[in-house]
This record gives structure tokens, sequence and C-alpha cells, in this order.
């Protein structure tokens, strides 16, 4: 299960998970580009979750103009 938190300003504002197995699978190729700019490999992340390691990434984004940072986790 992939754990995706946002926060606004150092304050939590939201938090959403999703199957890993999902997340691979679903996502257009261009999408997985995209995460990858970031550092974010999710079929790596799916692959070390099996293999029993907890994996972390904060990113920085900007969204509607509000700049947040991003924590997707693996535990």
């Amino acid at each position: 299960m992939l754990k995706i938190e946002k926060f606004v300003a150092g304050r939590h504002v939201s938090t959403t998970r999703v199957p890993n197995l999902l997340a691979c699978r679903v996502l257009p190729e261009s999408a997985h580009a995209g995460l990858a700019v970031q550092g974010i490999h999710l079929r790596e992340i799916a692959a070390a979750r099996k293999d029993g390691i907890a994996y972390s990434k904060v990113v920085s984004v900007t969204e509607g103009g509000v700049a947040k940072r991003v924590r997707i986790s693996s535990p």
C-alpha cells in the first residue's frame, strides 16, 4: 500500500492510500515517466515492498499555485 501525504506550510492537509499493484498497472507510461523525473519509481517501490524494504520519498510540488510537500511511503 502506498501512503501519499500532502503538507502545506508544514501542516498536514490530506492522506491518500493506494494499492501498489493498482498504481503500477493503472497509470500510463507517461505518468510513470513523470514520477520518475521526481525520483519516484513505482515499480521499484513495489519490488522493494515484496522484499520487505520500507520506502519514503518527499517531493516539492506546486498545485493550483500553492507550494506543497508530498511524502510518498510504503511501510
